[in-house]
Protein backbone atom coordinates (compact mmCIF):
# COMPACT_ATOMS: atom_id res chain seq x y z
CA UNK A 1 0.00 0.00 0.00
CA UNK A 2 1.30 3.32 -0.79
CA UNK A 3 0.46 6.90 0.23
CA UNK A 4 -2.57 8.23 -1.36
CA UNK A 5 -4.47 4.76 -1.98
CA UNK A 6 -7.94 4.44 -1.39
CA UNK A 7 -8.85 1.31 0.04
CA UNK A 8 -12.75 0.49 -0.40
CA UNK A 9 -14.85 -1.79 1.65
CA UNK A 10 -18.82 -2.47 -0.31
CA UNK A 11 -21.34 -3.29 1.44
CA UNK A 12 -22.92 -6.83 1.26
CA UNK A 13 -25.52 -7.29 -1.40
CA UNK A 14 -26.54 -10.99 0.37
CA UNK A 15 -25.86 -11.60 3.37
CA UNK A 16 -26.93 -14.47 5.79
CA UNK A 17 -26.53 -15.06 9.54
CA UNK A 18 -25.27 -18.49 11.72
CA UNK A 19 -25.31 -18.68 14.95
CA UNK A 20 -25.06 -21.48 17.59
CA UNK A 21 -23.23 -24.59 17.69
CA UNK A 22 -20.70 -23.83 14.70
CA UNK A 23 -16.92 -23.04 14.26
CA UNK A 24 -17.19 -19.64 13.37
CA UNK A 25 -20.76 -18.14 14.16
CA UNK A 26 -21.44 -14.88 12.12
CA UNK A 27 -22.79 -12.61 9.55
CA UNK A 28 -21.65 -14.34 6.01
CA UNK A 29 -21.96 -12.93 2.27
CA UNK A 30 -23.43 -15.04 -0.53
CA UNK A 31 -23.94 -15.48 -3.77
CA UNK A 32 -26.88 -16.34 -5.96
CA UNK A 33 -27.57 -20.12 -5.56
CA UNK A 34 -25.30 -20.78 -2.75
CA UNK A 35 -26.73 -23.27 -0.37
CA UNK A 36 -27.01 -24.56 3.38
CA UNK A 37 -23.87 -26.95 2.94
CA UNK A 38 -22.02 -23.96 1.57
CA UNK A 39 -22.76 -21.73 4.68
CA UNK A 40 -21.90 -24.57 7.36
CA UNK A 41 -18.86 -24.81 5.35
CA UNK A 42 -17.82 -20.81 5.48
CA UNK A 43 -18.94 -21.32 9.28
CA UNK A 44 -16.11 -23.86 10.06
CA UNK A 45 -18.78 -26.57 10.24
CA UNK A 46 -20.14 -28.01 13.03
CA UNK A 47 -18.30 -27.84 16.67
CA UNK A 48 -18.20 -30.85 19.24
CA UNK A 49 -21.79 -29.91 20.88
CA UNK A 50 -23.69 -28.38 17.43
CA UNK A 51 -26.60 -31.18 17.33
CA UNK A 52 -27.65 -32.71 13.31
CA UNK A 53 -31.47 -31.91 15.04
CA UNK A 54 -33.21 -28.98 16.39
CA UNK A 55 -31.74 -26.82 13.86
CA UNK A 56 -33.96 -23.54 12.42
CA UNK A 57 -33.73 -21.49 9.23
CA UNK A 58 -35.81 -17.73 9.81
CA UNK A 59 -36.69 -16.11 6.61
CA UNK A 60 -37.02 -12.03 6.83
CA UNK A 61 -40.53 -13.20 5.95
CA UNK A 62 -41.32 -14.63 9.06
CA UNK A 63 -41.25 -18.60 7.87
CA UNK A 64 -39.11 -20.72 9.98
CA UNK A 65 -37.69 -24.44 8.24
CA UNK A 66 -36.71 -27.07 10.59
CA UNK A 67 -33.28 -28.33 9.69
CA UNK A 68 -32.41 -32.06 9.30
CA UNK A 69 -28.31 -31.73 9.03
CA UNK A 70 -28.86 -35.79 9.53
CA UNK A 71 -30.18 -36.25 6.06
CA UNK A 72 -27.59 -33.25 4.73
CA UNK A 73 -24.80 -35.42 5.99
CA UNK A 74 -25.46 -38.96 6.11
CA UNK A 75 -28.60 -39.21 3.89
CA UNK A 76 -29.38 -40.88 0.72
CA UNK A 77 -28.42 -38.64 -2.63
CA UNK A 78 -31.93 -37.57 -3.01
CA UNK A 79 -32.43 -36.74 0.79
CA UNK A 80 -29.15 -34.92 0.93
CA UNK A 81 -30.48 -32.54 -2.14
CA UNK A 82 -33.76 -32.03 -0.57
CA UNK A 83 -32.10 -31.07 2.57
CA UNK A 84 -29.36 -28.74 1.73
CA UNK A 85 -31.78 -25.59 1.67
CA UNK A 86 -30.93 -22.89 -0.96
CA UNK A 87 -30.08 -19.77 1.05
CA UNK A 88 -32.33 -16.20 0.67
CA UNK A 89 -30.92 -12.66 1.58
CA UNK A 90 -31.66 -12.12 5.42
CA UNK A 91 -31.59 -16.02 6.67
CA UNK A 92 -30.75 -16.30 9.88
CA UNK A 93 -29.83 -19.99 10.87
CA UNK A 94 -29.58 -21.34 14.37
CA UNK A 95 -27.45 -24.83 15.29
CA UNK A 96 -28.50 -26.17 18.68
CA UNK A 97 -26.78 -28.01 20.81
CA UNK A 98 -27.01 -31.69 20.96
CA UNK A 99 -28.90 -34.28 23.03
CA UNK A 100 -26.35 -36.69 23.61
CA UNK A 101 -27.62 -39.60 21.21
CA UNK A 102 -25.74 -41.57 18.37
CA UNK A 103 -28.01 -43.11 15.57
CA UNK A 104 -28.76 -46.92 14.39
CA UNK A 105 -29.37 -46.97 10.64
CA UNK A 106 -29.70 -49.60 8.18
CA UNK A 107 -30.36 -53.18 8.71
CA UNK A 108 -31.70 -53.07 12.51
CA UNK A 109 -35.17 -53.78 13.94
CA UNK A 110 -35.55 -50.27 15.24
CA UNK A 111 -33.56 -48.01 12.82
CA UNK A 112 -33.21 -43.82 14.67
CA UNK A 113 -31.69 -42.20 17.29
CA UNK A 114 -30.51 -43.73 20.67
CA UNK A 115 -30.42 -41.48 23.42
CA UNK A 116 -26.72 -42.01 25.42
CA UNK A 117 -27.81 -41.81 29.12
CA UNK A 118 -26.18 -41.75 32.70
CA UNK A 119 -28.35 -44.59 34.03
CA UNK A 120 -31.06 -46.46 32.08
CA UNK A 121 -34.68 -45.04 32.46
CA UNK A 122 -37.70 -47.12 33.52
CA UNK A 123 -41.79 -46.99 32.57
CA UNK A 124 -44.06 -46.91 35.60
CA UNK A 125 -45.07 -50.75 34.73
CA UNK A 126 -41.11 -50.89 35.64
CA UNK A 127 -39.62 -52.08 31.83
CA UNK A 128 -36.33 -50.21 30.68
CA UNK A 129 -37.39 -46.93 28.25
CA UNK A 130 -36.64 -48.12 24.29
CA UNK A 131 -34.04 -45.93 22.79
CA UNK A 132 -31.56 -45.43 25.62
CA UNK A 133 -28.16 -46.72 26.11
CA UNK A 134 -25.67 -45.98 28.90
CA UNK A 135 -22.53 -43.49 27.57
CA UNK A 136 -19.66 -45.78 26.62
CA UNK A 137 -22.01 -48.46 25.44
CA UNK A 138 -20.13 -51.26 23.46
CA UNK A 139 -21.05 -50.80 19.73
CA UNK A 140 -23.14 -54.69 20.33
CA UNK A 141 -24.86 -53.14 22.98
CA UNK A 142 -26.13 -49.79 21.39
CA UNK A 143 -27.31 -52.29 18.48
CA UNK A 144 -29.13 -54.34 20.55
CA UNK A 145 -31.07 -50.97 21.53
CA UNK A 146 -31.94 -50.57 18.42
CA UNK A 147 -33.67 -53.81 18.32
CA UNK A 148 -30.73 -56.01 17.07
CA UNK A 149 -29.50 -56.97 13.78
CA UNK A 150 -32.13 -58.33 11.25
CA UNK A 151 -31.47 -61.52 9.67
CA UNK A 152 -30.13 -60.00 6.34
CA UNK A 153 -27.93 -57.37 8.05
CA UNK A 154 -24.60 -58.22 7.65
CA UNK A 155 -22.32 -58.63 11.59
CA UNK A 156 -19.57 -58.49 9.77
CA UNK A 157 -19.24 -55.19 8.16
CA UNK A 158 -20.54 -52.71 10.26
CA UNK A 159 -19.84 -49.35 9.91
CA UNK A 160 -18.91 -45.96 12.31
CA UNK A 161 -19.62 -42.65 10.93
CA UNK A 162 -18.11 -39.71 12.71
CA UNK A 163 -20.36 -36.78 13.45
CA UNK A 164 -19.90 -33.98 10.20
CA UNK A 165 -17.70 -36.52 8.17
CA UNK A 166 -19.24 -39.20 6.30
CA UNK A 167 -15.85 -39.51 4.96
CA UNK A 168 -14.45 -40.75 8.51
CA UNK A 169 -15.54 -44.54 8.56
CA UNK A 170 -14.61 -47.73 10.70
CA UNK A 171 -15.52 -51.05 10.36
CA UNK A 172 -16.24 -53.31 12.64
CA UNK A 173 -16.68 -57.02 12.63
CA UNK A 174 -18.76 -58.37 15.27
CA UNK A 175 -18.01 -61.94 14.02
CA UNK A 176 -14.52 -61.66 15.61
CA UNK A 177 -15.78 -60.06 19.02
CA UNK A 178 -18.81 -62.77 19.19
CA UNK A 179 -17.35 -65.95 17.84
CA UNK A 180 -13.58 -65.73 18.12
CA UNK A 181 -13.87 -63.47 21.37
CA UNK A 182 -11.53 -60.95 20.26
CA UNK A 183 -12.38 -57.80 22.36
CA UNK A 184 -10.34 -55.47 20.45
CA UNK A 185 -12.42 -55.48 17.63
CA UNK A 186 -15.10 -53.46 19.60
CA UNK A 187 -12.84 -51.09 21.27
CA UNK A 188 -13.65 -48.33 19.22
CA UNK A 189 -15.01 -45.63 21.00
CA UNK A 190 -18.93 -44.16 20.30
CA UNK A 191 -19.36 -40.38 20.33
CA UNK A 192 -22.07 -38.31 20.15
CA UNK A 193 -23.50 -37.82 17.19
CA UNK A 194 -21.52 -40.87 15.46
CA UNK A 195 -23.75 -43.14 13.27
CA UNK A 196 -23.65 -46.88 13.29
CA UNK A 197 -24.59 -47.98 9.58
CA UNK A 198 -25.42 -52.10 9.51
CA UNK A 199 -25.44 -53.11 6.00
CA UNK A 200 -26.94 -56.26 4.15
CA UNK A 201 -25.61 -58.85 3.90
CA UNK A 202 -23.60 -59.46 0.24
CA UNK A 203 -21.83 -62.65 0.68
CA UNK A 204 -23.31 -65.83 2.32
CA UNK A 205 -22.65 -69.71 2.52
CA UNK A 206 -25.26 -72.06 3.67
CA UNK A 207 -23.83 -74.76 6.19
CA UNK A 208 -26.29 -78.21 6.98
CA UNK A 209 -26.40 -81.75 8.65
CA UNK A 210 -23.82 -82.42 11.94
CA UNK A 211 -22.85 -78.77 13.32
CA UNK A 212 -24.74 -77.34 16.24
CA UNK A 213 -26.38 -74.66 14.24
CA UNK A 214 -27.13 -75.03 10.65
CA UNK A 215 -28.26 -72.17 8.04
CA UNK A 216 -27.18 -69.60 6.31
CA UNK A 217 -23.89 -67.30 7.33
CA UNK A 218 -22.57 -64.25 6.30
CA UNK A 219 -18.76 -64.64 5.51
CA UNK A 220 -15.94 -62.12 4.57
CA UNK A 221 -13.44 -62.64 1.87
CA UNK A 222 -11.17 -64.73 2.38
CA UNK A 223 -12.99 -67.15 4.95
CA UNK A 224 -12.39 -70.44 5.50
CA UNK A 225 -14.51 -73.81 6.34
CA UNK A 226 -12.91 -73.66 10.31
CA UNK A 227 -14.60 -70.08 10.24
CA UNK A 228 -17.94 -71.01 9.17
CA UNK A 229 -18.02 -74.66 11.15
CA UNK A 230 -16.92 -72.60 14.79
CA UNK A 231 -19.55 -69.88 13.66
CA UNK A 232 -22.35 -72.94 13.32
CA UNK A 233 -21.26 -73.99 16.80
CA UNK A 234 -18.99 -76.54 15.90
CA UNK A 235 -20.12 -80.25 15.16
CA UNK A 236 -21.85 -82.25 16.94
CA UNK A 237 -21.39 -85.47 18.67
CA UNK A 238 -22.64 -87.42 15.82
CA UNK A 239 -20.74 -85.54 13.47
CA UNK A 240 -18.31 -87.70 10.66
CA UNK A 241 -14.51 -86.82 11.28
CA UNK A 242 -13.88 -87.51 7.59
CA UNK A 243 -15.31 -86.55 4.74
CA UNK A 244 -16.99 -83.62 4.50
CA UNK A 245 -18.11 -81.88 1.38
CA UNK A 246 -18.25 -78.57 -0.60
CA UNK A 247 -20.44 -77.42 -2.52
CA UNK A 248 -19.95 -74.97 -5.70
CA UNK A 249 -21.45 -73.72 -8.55
CA UNK A 250 -18.88 -73.02 -10.72
CA UNK A 251 -19.77 -71.38 -14.57
CA UNK A 252 -23.88 -73.02 -13.83
CA UNK A 253 -22.71 -76.82 -13.15
CA UNK A 254 -22.42 -77.90 -9.71
CA UNK A 255 -18.81 -78.99 -8.13
CA UNK A 256 -18.72 -80.86 -5.31
CA UNK A 257 -15.09 -81.15 -3.16
CA UNK A 258 -14.42 -83.17 -0.30
CA UNK A 259 -12.45 -82.44 2.53
CA UNK A 260 -10.79 -83.95 6.42
CA UNK A 261 -13.36 -82.10 8.39
CA UNK A 262 -10.69 -83.11 11.42
CA UNK A 263 -7.78 -81.35 9.43
CA UNK A 264 -9.88 -77.83 8.20
CA UNK A 265 -10.71 -77.63 12.25
CA UNK A 266 -7.19 -78.15 12.50
CA UNK A 267 -6.47 -74.85 10.20
CA UNK A 268 -4.33 -77.39 7.61
CA UNK A 269 -5.13 -75.78 4.30
CA UNK A 270 -5.28 -78.42 2.13
CA UNK A 271 -8.56 -79.46 3.36
CA UNK A 272 -9.54 -76.03 5.04
CA UNK A 273 -10.72 -74.05 1.62
CA UNK A 274 -11.43 -70.00 1.21
CA UNK A 275 -14.92 -70.43 1.06
CA UNK A 276 -16.92 -68.14 -1.89
CA UNK A 277 -20.21 -66.59 -2.12
CA UNK A 278 -23.42 -69.13 -2.89
CA UNK A 279 -20.85 -72.63 -1.01
CA UNK A 280 -22.68 -75.21 0.61
CA UNK A 281 -20.78 -77.10 3.35
CA UNK A 282 -22.22 -80.74 4.37
CA UNK A 283 -21.32 -82.20 7.59
CA UNK A 284 -22.77 -85.88 7.55
CA UNK A 285 -23.10 -88.03 10.16
CA UNK A 286 -20.94 -90.63 11.62
CA UNK A 287 -22.54 -94.00 10.22
CA UNK A 288 -22.82 -95.80 13.37
CA UNK A 289 -21.05 -99.38 11.72
CA UNK A 290 -21.40 -102.94 13.02
CA UNK A 291 -19.09 -105.67 11.04
CA UNK A 292 -19.77 -109.31 10.20
CA UNK A 293 -16.35 -110.63 8.76
CA UNK A 294 -15.51 -114.30 8.19
CA UNK A 295 -17.57 -117.25 6.81
CA UNK A 296 -20.74 -115.26 6.15
CA UNK A 297 -21.93 -115.03 2.74
CA UNK A 298 -21.48 -111.09 2.19
CA UNK A 299 -19.31 -109.45 4.88
CA UNK A 300 -19.13 -106.65 5.31
CA UNK A 301 -20.02 -103.05 7.60
CA UNK A 302 -23.89 -102.76 8.43
CA UNK A 303 -25.88 -99.90 10.38
CA UNK A 304 -26.31 -100.53 14.13
CA UNK A 305 -29.24 -100.53 15.31
CA UNK A 306 -29.90 -100.40 19.15
CA UNK A 307 -31.14 -103.80 20.45
CA UNK A 308 -30.26 -105.81 17.57
CA UNK A 309 -28.43 -109.52 18.38
CA UNK A 310 -26.20 -110.98 16.70
CA UNK A 311 -28.37 -113.45 15.09
CA UNK A 312 -29.86 -110.12 12.68
CA UNK A 313 -26.67 -109.11 11.55
CA UNK A 314 -25.29 -112.55 11.04
CA UNK A 315 -28.57 -112.76 8.65
CA UNK A 316 -27.78 -109.44 7.37
CA UNK A 317 -24.59 -111.07 5.82
CA UNK A 318 -26.01 -113.37 4.34
CA UNK A 319 -25.77 -116.00 6.81
CA UNK A 320 -23.55 -118.52 7.09
CA UNK A 321 -21.10 -120.46 4.46
CA UNK A 322 -20.80 -124.21 4.68
CA UNK A 323 -17.94 -124.05 6.10
CA UNK A 324 -18.40 -121.98 8.95
CA UNK A 325 -17.16 -122.83 12.84
CA UNK A 326 -20.32 -121.89 14.92
CA UNK A 327 -18.72 -122.84 17.61
CA UNK A 328 -15.94 -120.34 17.67
CA UNK A 329 -17.66 -116.92 16.97
CA UNK A 330 -16.20 -114.42 18.78
CA UNK A 331 -17.52 -110.73 19.09
CA UNK A 332 -14.37 -107.97 19.20
CA UNK A 333 -15.58 -105.11 21.17
CA UNK A 334 -13.79 -101.73 22.58
CA UNK A 335 -14.40 -101.40 25.97
CA UNK A 336 -12.63 -98.04 28.34
CA UNK A 337 -10.01 -98.00 25.00
CA UNK A 338 -8.98 -101.79 25.37
CA UNK A 339 -10.05 -104.72 23.02
CA UNK A 340 -11.69 -107.74 23.85
CA UNK A 341 -13.07 -111.08 22.50
CA UNK A 342 -16.51 -112.22 23.66
CA UNK A 343 -16.55 -116.26 22.31
CA UNK A 344 -19.84 -117.31 21.16
CA UNK A 345 -21.24 -120.65 20.75
CA UNK A 346 -23.69 -119.91 17.78
CA UNK A 347 -24.35 -123.88 17.50
CA UNK A 348 -25.95 -123.67 20.59
CA UNK A 349 -27.94 -120.40 19.47
CA UNK A 350 -29.48 -122.40 16.41
CA UNK A 351 -29.57 -125.67 17.12
CA UNK A 352 -30.43 -125.68 21.20
CA UNK A 353 -32.31 -122.75 21.25
CA UNK A 354 -30.36 -121.17 23.73
CA UNK A 355 -31.46 -117.69 22.57
CA UNK A 356 -30.11 -116.63 26.06
CA UNK A 357 -26.55 -116.54 24.29
CA UNK A 358 -27.57 -114.22 21.38
CA UNK A 359 -26.25 -110.90 22.99
CA UNK A 360 -27.04 -107.71 22.11
CA UNK A 361 -24.30 -106.03 19.70
CA UNK A 362 -23.04 -102.89 20.11
CA UNK A 363 -21.82 -100.05 17.84
CA UNK A 364 -18.52 -100.73 15.98
CA UNK A 365 -18.56 -104.75 17.49
CA UNK A 366 -17.08 -107.09 14.89
CA UNK A 367 -18.72 -110.41 14.71
CA UNK A 368 -16.19 -112.79 13.17
CA UNK A 369 -17.08 -116.46 12.26
CA UNK A 370 -13.99 -118.56 11.52
CA UNK A 371 -13.81 -121.50 9.19
CA UNK A 372 -14.10 -125.09 10.23
CA UNK A 373 -10.36 -125.21 9.13
CA UNK A 374 -8.80 -121.80 9.15
CA UNK A 375 -7.55 -121.33 5.92
CA UNK A 376 -5.80 -118.32 4.79
CA UNK A 377 -6.02 -116.54 8.16
CA UNK A 378 -3.30 -113.75 7.27
CA UNK A 379 -5.82 -112.88 5.14
CA UNK A 380 -8.42 -111.92 7.74
CA UNK A 381 -5.64 -110.26 10.48
CA UNK A 382 -5.05 -108.09 7.65
CA UNK A 383 -8.98 -107.16 7.62
CA UNK A 384 -9.09 -107.04 11.46
CA UNK A 385 -6.01 -105.06 11.30
CA UNK A 386 -7.50 -102.64 8.96
CA UNK A 387 -10.08 -101.31 10.85
CA UNK A 388 -8.10 -100.91 14.01
CA UNK A 389 -7.91 -104.28 16.16
CA UNK A 390 -5.54 -104.34 18.29
CA UNK A 391 -2.78 -107.41 17.48
CA UNK A 392 -3.56 -108.77 20.44
CA UNK A 393 -7.08 -109.80 19.87
CA UNK A 394 -5.84 -112.07 16.92
CA UNK A 395 -4.13 -114.71 19.36
CA UNK A 396 -7.21 -115.71 20.89
CA UNK A 397 -9.61 -115.01 18.07
CA UNK A 398 -7.70 -117.86 16.51
CA UNK A 399 -6.75 -120.21 19.40
CA UNK A 400 -2.76 -119.35 19.45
Amino acid sequence: IEEGDLIYVPLMKRSVKILGQVRSPGIYEIKEGERLLDLLNMAGGLNERGSLFGGTLDRVSGERIDLDLFKLFYGKEREREEANLYLQDGDTINIVSEIKRVYVLGFVRNPGPIQLVEKLGTTPEGALISGQAVEGARISEIINSAGGILPNGSFRKIEIRRKGNPGDKKIVDLYKLLILGEMAEEEIKIYPEDVIYVPPITMTVKIVGQVRFPGVYEINPGDRIRDLILRAGGITEKAGRENGQLERVINGKKVVYTFNITNALQGEEKDNFILEDGDTIYVAEQRRLVYVLGQVNMPGAFDYKEGRKLTEYVSLAGGLKDRADLGKVAVIREENGESKVIPINLSDIINKGRSNLDIEIKENDIIFVPEVFIKGWQDIVQILMGIGILKSTIGPLLGW
